[in-house]
C-alpha cells in the first residue's frame, strides 16, 4: 500500500483560476468539465517575493469556441499542472520532492468517455486506479481522495465541500433505499425493446417513458450489450445519454437519482450502514436492478414484511 500523498496539501489563498473567473470548471455527473460559456482568454503569471515559494501561470485560450486552459502552480517543493485540451478532457499532475531523492506523483487523466484513470508513484512504487467518477472515487478510495485529489480539485472548483456533498448524496440514498423503486432494469429493457416496435405510437411512447426516468436510468442503459439493438435503437440511446449528461453542474439530489440504479456504489456506501439499511438496500437494488447486496438474510428479513410498500 502506498504512503499518502502529500503533493497538495491546501492552500492558504485561491488559486488564479478561482480569483480570476477566467475559467470556470463544473462537476457533471462526477466528471469535470470546463465552462465553454464563461471563460476569458488570458495569460497570467503571479509569484510571491523573491525568493519564490508561491508562483502560479495561467493560459486560457480557444478554438472554434471552446476554451482550453493551461495552469501552473510551484509550490515550495510541490508542482501541480492542469491540462485541459477539450472542455471534458483534463490532465492534472501533481508532483512532491520527498527526502532521498524521491518523487511523489499523482496523476490524473479523464478522457471525453470512459473511466477516469489515476496513477500514484512513490519512488518507484506505482499504483494505477480507475474510477467511474470522482463521487465513485471518494467511495472506493475515501483515503486517498482526502489527502491528495480534494486539495486539487480545491484549485479548480469553490462550490463543492466534496465531503458535505458526499454525506448529502449518501443521505438521500438510504433513503430511497426505504421507497418503491421508480426505475427498474426490466422496465427499461422493456422500453428499449419497443424502439424496434413497427408501430410509431409504440416507438414514441418507448422514448417518452425512457427520457422521464431521467439520469437514474444511464447505469441501467449501460448495462445493455449494444451489439443486441439495431442501429436506429443505437441512435435513439444515444440522443437520450447526451441529452440526460447535458452540462448541468451536480447538486446532491441530481447525484442521488443518477446513482440510484448504480449497484457497484450501493455496495461501496452500503458497507457502514446498519443492518436494517442494509436490507433496505438489498430489497431495492434487487427490484432495481436484478441483483441485491451481499448481506446477512436475518438482516434482510428485518423488514421484509412491507418490502412492496
Amino acid at each position: 500500500m502506498l504512503s499518502n500523498v502529500a503533493v497538495a496539501q491546501p492552500l492558504a489563498e485561491e488559486s488564479l483560476i478561482l480569483s480570476t473567473e477566467c475559467g470556470r470548471f463544473q462537476l457533471v455527473l462526477g466528471r469535470i468539465k470546463l465552462d465553454c460559456f464563461h471563460y476569458k482568454k488570458v495569460r497570467l503569471h503571479q509569484a510571491t517575493a523573491a525568493p519564490s515559494e508561491d508562483e502560479e501561470f495561467l493560459f486560457v485560450t480557444a478554438n472554434h469556441g471552446t476554451p482550453s486552459l493551461h495552469y501552473v502552480r510551484h509550490l515550495g517543493q510541490s508542482k501541480v499542472t492542469i491540462d485541459t485540451t477539450q472542455n471534458d478532457c483534463i490532465r492534472i499532475e501533481a508532483k512532491h520532492q520527498l527526502p532521498a531523492d524521491r518523487t511523489e506523483t499523482l496523476l490524473i487523466q479523464q478522457q471525453a468517455s470512459g473511466p477516469i484513470e489515476i496513477t500514484h508513484e512513490i519512488g518507484e512504487q506505482s499504483r494505477q486506479i480507475q474510477t467511474a467518477s470522482f463521487w465513485h472515487l471518494i467511495a472506493e478510495e475515501p483515503e486517498l481522495f482526502e489527502t491528495a485529489v480534494a486539495p486539487l480539485l480545491s484549485l479548480m472548483f469553490d462550490r463543492y465541500r466534496m465531503d458535505e456533498f458526499s454525506d448529502a448524496i449518501d443521505q438521500r440514498l438510504r433513503a430511497q433505499a426505504a421507497r418503491s423503486p421508480e426505475i427498474t432494469k426490466a422496465s427499461v429493457e422493456q422500453a428499449v425493446g419497443q424502439l424496434a416496435d413497427p408501430n410509431r405510437r409504440q416507438r414514441l411512447a418507448a422514448q417518452r417513458q425512457l427520457a422521464s426516468a431521467g439520469v437514474g436510468i444511464l447505469p441501467l442503459l449501460n448495462q445493455i450489450d449494444s451489439k443486441r439493438l439495431d442501429a436506429e435503437q443505437r441512435q435513439l440511446i444515444g440522443k437520450l445519454k447526451q441529452r440526460l449528461t447535458i452540462d448541468r453542474h451536480d447538486t446532491p439530489d441530481r447525484v442521488a437519482a443518477w446513482l440510484a440504479t448504480d449497484r457497484g456504489y450501493w455496495l461501496r456506501v452500503s458497507q457502514d450502514w446498519t443492518p436494517q439499511q442494509r436490507g433496505d438496500a438489498h430489497r431495492y437494488l434487487v427490484a432495481t436492478c436484478g441483483r441485491g447486496l451481499d448481506v446477512d438474510p436475518s438482516a434482510v428479513a428485518v423488514r421484509a414484511p412491507i418490502a412492496g410498500h
